[in-house]
């Protein structure tokens, strides 16, 4: 995996359990999905993690399954709470996390919304219009609702 390059982007994992707050650093990998449907199984956990993330790798090239649009956040990888809000419809929590590097400035990537309003909003969009899509097939259940590795 660390032969692959960083991408940054938005990705989710979903939970059936609160992520709790402040930080977690991930023991070893945990994957993600830049789909809200995919992430959370079709919208059938109670929690969602938005994950702002800088070098979690895309994996969706070389699956089996492209349409899971999978990146993989590696073991080290360090994520911070940035804040909470529920939805109604559907009834999810979304915890947004953004990843930091000890290693380096955090820069932020140009596509990201610079304002925490700006941010929630792009969230919410994302998922509303993911929402209104169909259902997904579940090729690998589990996947990306398995506990954080912590």
């Amino acid at each position: 995996m660390d032969k692959l390059p960083p991408c940054a982007g938005l990705v989710y994992h979903g939970l059936r359990s609160d992520p709790g707050n402040g930080a977690v650093t991930l023991r070893g990998l945990a994957a993600s999905s830049r789909s809200p449907r995919v992430a959370s199984e079709n919208f059938s956990t109670p929690f969602l993690l938005a994950i702002l993330t800088r070098t979690g790798r895309d994996l969706a090239p070389l699956a089996g399954n492209p349409s899971e649009q999978e990146t993989v956040l590696l073991p080290g990888t360090v994520l911070v709470d940035v804040e909470r809000f529920t939805l109604a419809s559907p009834r999810l929590e979304v915890c947004i996390f953004e990843e930091i590097s000890m290693a380096e400035a955090a820069t932020i990537p140009p596509e990201w919304p610079v304002s925490r309003e700006t941010l929630k909003d792009f969230i919410q969009s994302g998922i509303d219009t993911a929402f209104a899509e169909g259902s997904v097939n579940v090729a690998s259940p589990g996947k990306f609702i398995a506990d954080l590795p912590r």
